[in-house]
This record gives structure tokens, sequence and C-alpha cells, in this order.
């Protein structure tokens, strides 16, 4: 009797821990991704941002409706998303080190090629213009780019305004201010510290809502450059086109099976949050 009791004794045991083992496993097959974004936990309103009632908290994590194709493509794939935020020039420095799998939104340039893997991951698009207070009477006419030498144009650091005004900037000839995310850049343009901003127009305006100036400014009537918005993989991160692969063959099944993201636009998301 005593033996009988031995065997199914460790029967028992052997079952727990061939159970343990096998959990242990499907957790460690589960496949994790890393994506930072540049916006540094206030997002890239409408396209994405952070409510504020969850900062700091478990629930922390990015909303928007390119978040939102995002996540239930890397579902779809038997991905898990891990969500970072920093400031838009530590996003792309992480990058180049493949400190992270990946990075949105993010504008495919020459130079970004080179540590960037674009591949069939477009979010959205966007269009940058001159921005500019009333009051200051300033022409913000994108048609000709006329800018006068002393005029102050605060920019997004590292960011992106298409090849034209890109190499404006680093020619020298203009003066920039330079700072780390869009909110910033409002407030430069309200107090006065700039001339002109150049900027996203949706995202401009939700900073600009957020501090009842929508109406004190101007916005040229033609965009300086139109882009799309990526998700991109680090080129210093292994396997980076087998994943990224796998998201952009999710992205293709949402768009031919018309899920709850496809055709998302920007008008579903109120340019205030309230969160």
């Amino acid at each position: 009797m005593n033996t009988a009791i031995r065997i199914v004794t460790c029967l028992f045991f052997l079952i727990l821990s061939t159970s343990a083992s096998s959990s242990d496993v499907n957790s460690q097959n589960a496949k994790v991704i890393t994506i930072v974004d540049g916006g540094d936990l206030i997002g890239y309103p409408p396209y994405y941002y952070y409510p504020k009632s969850t900062l700091g908290t478990k629930e922390q994590a990015p909303k928007g409706f390119i978040v939102d194709k995002i996540r239930t493509a890397a579902e779809d794939a038997g991905l898990e998303v891990n969500w970072v935020s920093v400031p838009f020039k530590r996003a792309i420095m992480m990058m180049q080190k493949g400190e992270v799998d990946a990075m949105f939104p993010v504008i495919q340039t020459q130079d970004r090629k080179a540590y960037m893997y674009f591949k069939d991951l477009e979010l959205a698009k966007e269009c940058n213009h001159l921005v500019t207070l009333k009051s200051r009477g300033l022409k913000a006419n994108a048609t000709s780019y006329e800018i006068r030498e002393d005029d102050v144009i605060g920019i997004t650091d590292a960011y992106s305004y298409g090849k034209y005004f890109d190499d404006l900037i680093n020619s020298g000839k203009v003066k920039t201010i330079k700072v780390s995310e869009d909110r910033q850049l409002t407030r430069l343009l309200l107090s006065k510290r700039i001339d002109m901003a150049i900027g996203n127009q949706l995202t401009m305006s939700w900073h600009l809502e957020q501090f009842g100036a929508v109406k004190n400014v101007v916005f040229s009537e033609k965009s300086l450059s139109c882009s799309p918005l990526h998700l991109a993989f680090s080129r210093h991160k292994a396997g980076f086109k087998t994943i990224s692969k796998i998201l952009a063959d999710s992205f293709k099944k949402l768009d031919t099976h018309k899920s709850k993201v496809s055709g998302v636009s920007s008008k579903h998301y109120r340019l205030i949050h309230d969160e």
C-alpha cells in the first residue's frame, strides 16, 4: 500500500513539473517586440496620444487610430507589444543602436534607410505647414517659401519636414530653435519667442486647442510637405525583416477584411481628450 502511495505521489509531482515546464516554454516562445515612439508620453495627437489618467500606472499605453492598427495587427500575428515613449531624438538614437525593434510614427528619409527598414507598414499621412500668430502680421505663404532674414523658426529636433526644408535648415541660412516635441513648439509660438513654427496642422491645432489659442494663429494655405507615416524596424535588431513581414501581412489582412481599424481617419478621434 505504501509503495502504491509513493508511486501515485511521484506521478502527481511529475505531472505538476511537466505542466510548469510546458508553461515556461510557452512563455519563452511568446514573441515580445518593443516599439518606441518619439512622443515623450504626450504622443502625436490626433494620430495617437497618452491619456493623462494612465500615466505612471500599469495601464499606461498609447491610444489612437494608428496604435489600434499596430495593436490589432500584432495580436493577429501572435505578437505582444511592449510600448516605450521617449523624446523623438532619443527614439531615433535607440533605433540606430538596435535598442528597440521598431519605431512609430516615422517618415522615411534617405539617411534613415541606413538603419531603419521601411516595408509595407504605412500607418497614415501627414502634412506640415508654416504657422504664425495673426498679431505678428507675418505672411506664412508656403507657395514661395519666403522667410525674412531675421525670422526665427521653431522646429522639432531630428524631425524631417521634407527635402526642401531639411536642406534649408541644415544649410544654416535660416535661424531655428529646436525643441523635443510639438507642445513646446506651441508654447514658444504663443509666447512670441519664435516668429513661426513648422508642424503638422492637425497636431499643432490639437495643442493650440489645449491653450485656447486656435483663433490666434494662421497656417500656410499650402503644405510644405506631405509624407506617409510608417512603422519602421531597426536594421540593427536580429530578425527585423521576418517580424516586419509578419506584421505587414497582418496589415494586408486587416485591409482585405475591412476590419475595425481599416479606413479609420483622424475624424474618428476628438481633437480634445479629457482623459
